[in-house]
């Protein structure tokens, strides 16, 4: 049997500035199992300097 395809489970694009806009899915509520939807980061140049300690 072939091996099945993964499910896409977040998005990576630059925004005209330079920055980076990451999407990723968050999963479901255990309480509830609805879909908890999708949280966002974005990463500008200031962020990656702070956090590669530069």
């Amino acid at each position: 049997m072939p091996p099945r395809k993964r499910r896409q489970r977040g998005h990576i694009g630059q925004l005209p500035r330079g920055a980076y806009h990451v999407r990723v899915y968050a999963g479901t509520d255990a309480l509830t199992g609805r879909p908890r939807g999708y949280a966002a980061l974005e990463i500008d140049e200031e962020f990656e300097r702070q956090w590669r300690g530069l």
